[in-house]
């Protein structure tokens, strides 16, 4: 699904710039994840067209907040080198005319 997204946390504190976009395709979908042992949902934004080349860290144990129309939020788990960090997405879906 051809998506914008912006991030609304940076080191897990909400932030208020406005940051442009990314454009690609959102993927979630359950994976095992060898840090914790576990199967998780997973969110990605990639750009297929490089060969599924990730455009934003993945999110761990995403979760769909709400959806409005061509509007969405998705929460979960940022890893970063020295830590994780809670991450909320803002996903408009692209409308093909």
């Amino acid at each position: 699904m051809r998506v914008k997204v912006q991030t609304l946390r940076r080191r897990g504190s909400l932030v208020r710039d406005d940051q442009p976009p990314r454009i690609g395709d959102l993927v979630v979908a359950e994976r095992r994840d060898p840090k914790l042992s576990r199967a998780v949902t997973t969110a990605r934004l990639i750009d297929q067209r490089s060969g599924d080349v990730d455009l934003l860290p993945e999110i761990y144990d995403a979760r769909l907040l709400w959806v409005n129309g061509a509007d969405m939020r998705l929460t979960g788990i940022e890893r970063a080198d020295d830590g994780d960090y809670a991450q909320t997405w803002r996903v408009e879906v692209e409308q093909h005319a």
